[in-house]
C-alpha cells in the first residue's frame, strides 16, 4: 500500500466533522486516523450499518479510514498487565474493537494506553512475562482481522511505568518477532524522553508500522516542522505518517494551520 498522510480525528470536534469534509477533500487529505469512542461512545452498541455509513461518508469525499488509536479509552477497568486473566479480559474487548475497525477498512491500530502501563507491584521479570503473553495474544487477534498493531512508546510524564521509549518498544518487538506487531514512532514522545530518532532509524525501518508527527501532550503544531518530523517524512518506506494534535475546547479547527503543516510535509515528500 502506498504510504499516506493521515490526520487524527482528535484534531477536530465531532460537531464540526460534516462541515469539514469538503475542506479535507479539497486539501488533498486522503486518509484519517480515528479514536473510535469519539464517534461511538459504546462500541458494543455499534451496528454494522452504522460502520458502513460512516465509512461511506468519508469515501464519498475520497478519504479512507486507515488507522485507529485510543482503543482502550474509557475502559479504565481493563488492566492488561495486572495478570494473565486481566490480559485475557482486555483481549476479549479489543477483539470486538478489531471487528469494527476491519469493517471500516482500518489496517493499522496504535496501542498507546499509557495509563494501563503500571507495574502493579510486579518486578521486571513478571511484568515482561505478562507483556509477552498479552502482546502475543494481541498479535493473534490483529492477524485474524488483517490488522497491524503499532505499539506506541509512552513517556513517563504520561504516567506509563514501562515501554517509555522507542528503544524499549523495538527490543520487545524483536523478542516477539510477530509480523502483526510494529512500532508507532511518535515525535512528541521522543521529545519528552530525549530520544534522537536519527540514531534509531538505521536498520529498523521494517519494524515501523506508522510514524506520528505530534508534540508533547498533543499540543497543536503551530511552528515549522522540526528535524525529527522531517527525518520521519524523508525516511518513509511502507509506513504512513499521522498528524496528531488535540482540539482545544471552544476552538474551531484551524484550516489555515492544517494546510501549512500539509504543505511542509509535501515539500519534503511530494509523493505523499
Amino acid at each position: 500500500m502506498k504510504p499516506k498522510i493521515l490526520l487524527s480525528n482528535l484534531a477536530w470536534h465531532q460537531s464540526e466533522e460534516a462541515d469539514l469534509l469538503p475542506f479535507f477533500a479539497s486539501s488533498s487529505l486522503r486518509a484519517i486516523e480515528i479514536a473510535p469512542t469519539m464517534i461511538w461512545s459504546d462500541l458494543y452498541q455499534v451496528k454494522k450499518q452504522e460502520l458502513i455509513d460512516y465509512k461511506m461518508r468519508w469515501a464519498d469525499w475520497g478519504i479512507e479510514i486507515l488507522s485507529a488509536q485510543a482503543i482502550l479509552f474509557g475502559k479504565e477497568h481493563l488492566q492488561p498487565f495486572k495478570s494473565k486473566k486481566d490480559a485475557d479480559n482486555t483481549i476479549e474487548y479489543i477483539g470486538h474493537v478489531f471487528e469494527l475497525l476491519a469493517e471500516l477498512g482500518v489496517t493499522n491500530t496504535v496501542f498507546g494506553s499509557p495509563k494501563v502501563r503500571k507495574l502493579n507491584g510486579l518486578d521486571q521479570t513478571h511484568i515482561y512475562e505478562i507483556l509477552n503473553y498479552f502482546f502475543e495474544k494481541l498479535a493473534q487477534a490483529a492477524k485474524k482481522h488483517s490488522l497491524v498493531v503499532s505499539i506506541e512508546p509512552a513517556a513517563k510524564q504520561y504516567g506509563a511505568e514501562f515501554l517509555n521509549t522507542s528503544v524499549e518498544v523495538l527490543n520487545l518487538l524483536k523478542s516477539l518477532d510477530h509480523k502483526s506487531l510494529k512500532i508507532n514512532l511518535d515525535v512528541g514522545n521522543a521529545m519528552l524522553e530525549g530520544e534522537n530518532l536519527e540514531l534509531l532509524l538505521p536498520g529498523n525501518h521494517s519494524w515501523i508500522g506508522q510514524a506520528q508527527i505530534s508534540r508533547p501532550f498533543l499540543e497543536p503544531i503551530v511552528e515549522s516542522l522540526n528535524l525529527m518530523d522531517e527525518l520521519l517524512v524523508k525516511s518513509i518506506g511502507s509506513y504512513s505518517v499521522s498528524i496528531e494534535y488535540l482540539a482545544k475546547a471552544g476552538e474551531k479547527f484551524d484550516k489555515r494551520n492544517f494546510v501549512r503543516i500539509l504543505s511542509q510535509i509535501k515539500a519534503i515528500h511530494p509523493d505523499l
